[in-house]
């Protein structure tokens, strides 16, 4: 089948010849073409499930194979490729469609190339069955196989959320416009907005602080970059792999998103943001054993065809730091009496503490914020090698989520209870052995991968 063809920009996936024979000269640089590539990519991930898995299938298939495959005409694939093709022109990217081969053939609106590496042997009709996974779930699973049963089968999460992750939330917002735009007015605007009632909130008092101070000293740290940025919060997806068989899944598919895709001295990275309560030398050496973004890099090779060397980690530290509250008049008369008691005069000339004011305790943060393991980046290097360990263990629990669904048995590990010493957001579950009434009064449905929808992830168990 010919028609139309999306170009793939990587040599290093597809042979020279094949680049010259479809890709037009564009006059555009390697970067302005990737990142056309992504912005495709995000186009994709946004279009509705059956669109999508097409898109997918055709990516290898011809039309007659997938019309074959999915007991339909030709015909009728050609008229399910038009809002595809429609979508694709309304976001800008359609540029990416080019007329090859025959004119004797049916025009297709539109035929995908490969992704540089098999999707494997699935048909569309499998693709679209298949459960939409996380990093957060498997890493879950790994660490109490009965909180997946809770957050990612019932669905079920505290009505009380971790401010700890609502923080980081804010701040990666934050990072991703300064990154995006580098308008600290616009990122000092978002933060603002985030905390309406701070004048009579002391939480949301607190954390306009923080945050204020934190991004106001990270703009002026790094106002020149030593890196290109080529995306922001990336969505994939991609295939998980039987590594013996090198075949997909027939149940899973992984979906994620990475906080920032730069390039630097000829080298992608990822960038990934942290925030951290206080930065040493055992924070640093457990970021070898980031499961994720490790486990993302190969995902986001496999999706745009690019390669990724390493990962930039950007670490910024919350400070300690409180503001004075002062003293109340009845404080104050107290303290007073007391000092006046211990004077041989009988006096004291003691006065009242005020509140310290915000201009003043701004000032405290940036000077505390211009030490420097306070903002931080760290780049690790990648090993190809770690990324097969990573695939075979991604593997492996697929088959022990797939064995505890069958069985209906998902145990406890109440090592997990008291994690980081507080309880686990479903500790109240196990305890009443999933009661009905704290069900209703202390826990929500809200379907899981939050994190893919831009907004905070539900618990801090899914953050581990």
């Amino acid at each position: 089948e010919h028609g139309l063809s999306l170009h793939h920009w990587e040599a290093d996936y597809i042979d020279e010849e094949t680049i010259r024979a479809v890709t037009p000269k564009t006059g555009r640089s390697h970067v302005e073409d990737l990142h056309l590539r992504i912005d495709l990519e995000g186009v994709l991930a946004s279009l509705p499930e059956d669109q999508r898995s097409l898109a997918n299938a055709l990516r290898e298939k011809s039309v007659a194979d997938v019309a074959r495959e999915l007991g339909v005409g030709r015909a009728t694939i050609y008229d399910r490729l038009k809002p595809i093709r429609d979508r694709l022109v309304e976001a800008g990217v359609g540029e990416y469609l080019h007329p090859s081969g025959s004119d004797a053939s049916p025009p297709s609106p539109v035929a995908f190339c490969g992704e540089g590496k098999s999707r494997g042997r699935g048909s569309a009709g499998a693709m679209a069955n298949r459960t939409v996974t996380t990093y957060s779930m498997w890493s879950l699973f790994r660490n109490c196989r009965k909180a997946v049963e809770w957050r990612y089968i019932h669905e079920l999460v505290p009505i009380s959320r971790d401010a700890n992750l609502g923080f980081g939330t804010v701040i990666h917002k934050c990072l991703e416009l300064w990154h995006g735009k580098r308008d600290l007015a616009a990122v000092l605007a978002v933060v603002d907005g985030t905390y309406p009632a701070r004048a009579c909130d002391d939480d949301q008092r607190r954390e306009w602080h923080l945050a204020t101070a934190m991004m106001t000293a990270y703009a002026a740290k790094y106002a020149e970059e030593e890196f290109e940025v080529v995306a922001l919060e990336q969505v994939f997806e991609g295939e998980i792999v039987n590594p013996a068989t090198k075949h997909p899944s027939r149940s899973f598919v992984l979906k994620g998103k990475v906080d920032g895709i730069v390039k630097r001295g000829g080298e992608y990275f990822l960038l990934e943001h942290k925030t951290a309560a206080q930065m040493g030398a055992d924070y640093l050496e457990r970021l070898w054993t980031d499961f994720q973004v490790t486990l993302y890099a190969h995902y986001v090779e496999q999706a745009l065809g690019i390669r990724i060397s390493g990962i930039i980690y950007n670490i910024l530290v919350k400070a300690k730091l409180q503001q004075s509250r002062g003293e109340t008049e009845a404080e104050y008369e107290a303290r007073h009496a007391e000092l006046a008691a211990k004077a041989k005069s009988g006096k004291s000339s003691a006065k009242r503490r005020m509140p310290e004011a915000d201009e003043e305790f701004q000032a405290r943060l940036a000077e505390k914020y211009a030490e420097p393991d306070m903002l931080h980046r760290e780049v690790l290097y990648l090993s190809r090698e770690r990324f097969e360990v990573l695939r075979s263990e991604l593997w492996e629990l697929t088959q022990a989520y797939l064995e505890a669904k069958r069985r209906g048995v998902f145990y406890q590990n109440t090592a997990f209870c008291f994690h980081h010493g507080k309880p686990c957001p479903f500790f109240a579950l196990c305890r009443s052995n999933g009661n009905p009434n704290v069900i209703e009064n202390f826990y929500q449905r809200v379907p899981a991968n939050e994190e893919l929808r831009g907004e905070a992830e539900p618990t801090a168990a899914e953050a581990v």
